[in-house]
């Protein structure tokens, strides 16, 4: 649990959100996508997750175009 708050935290951090916001969960895919994933940031928030091999290995379904 502990280490999910911190993927948690650095979502939030890099996507320039705060605890509590809400908005469309299309609108947090596209802030995920483009301030994360599309600059290949997913592993510095990620990486140590057991199922780090699966994303790395499966494009994200929010890339533009699919």
């Amino acid at each position: 649990a502990d280490q999910t708050a911190r993927y948690d935290r650095a979502v939030l951090r890099l996507c320039g959100l705060r605890e509590g916001m809400t908005l469309p969960f299309a609108a947090f895919t596209a802030l995920v996508q483009a301030r994360i994933i599309a600059l290949g940031l997913r592993e510095s928030v990620c990486g140590g997750c057991r199922w780090n091999g699966l994303c790395r290995s499966v494009p994200s379904r929010w890339a533009e175009g699919e």
